[in-house]
């Protein structure tokens, strides 16, 4: 059985791979020899267009989550201001 797999995956997400095949597929089609199993699999390192990618990806995530807690922090101080007026009158 060759399984060949290619993933996008979200900034910040585990970059593992966890749906091989299923646990019935590997008992009902003779993978399982006296309860075992051989997984042979290859890593290839990415190309330069693959990792610029992803630091393009992670970059935006970064730009939106900073916007994300500038906006939480407006807010907070908005809210401070708001209750220290009010326990000043």
């Amino acid at each position: 059985m060759l399984r060949e797999y290619n993933s996008n995956f979200e900034p910040a997400e585990c970059w593992g791979y966890n749906k091989y095949i299923k646990l019935d597929a590997l008992l009902n089609e003779g993978y399982l020899l006296n309860d075992t199993i051989i997984l042979k699999y290859y890593v290839r390192q990415p190309s330069y267009y693959q990792v610029s990618i992803h630091k393009a990806i992670y970059s935006e995530y970064l730009d939106r989550e900073l916007a994300r807690q500038e906006e939480e922090i407006k807010h907070l101080e908005e809210m401070l201001m708001k209750q220290s007026t009010i326990s000043i009158q």
